[in-house]
């Protein structure tokens, strides 16, 4: 599960893609696998690092709701 190029996050398309991104992560954080969990919370965050620094649509409301 590769982090999208902010580029690619634009219009409708960019929306399914954030939308399966998350779904993906609930997956995994939601299995049994420790390892994959952990791996998957690493990935969760360098996703939301992505997400909050750069032009993607990542807003202070988002950042509150997640917890930054």
């Amino acid at each position: 599960m590769a982090v999208e190029k902010e580029d690619a996050l634009v219009g409708a398309r960019g929306k399914g893609v954030l939308v399966a991104q998350e779904i993906a992560f609930a997956k995994i954080l939601a299995g049994n696998d420790k390892t994959l969990r952990d791996r998957g919370v690493k990935r969760l965050a360098r996703w939301l690092k992505v997400r909050s620094n750069g032009r993607c649509g990542m807003c202070a409301k988002n950042c509150l709701m997640v917890g930054l």
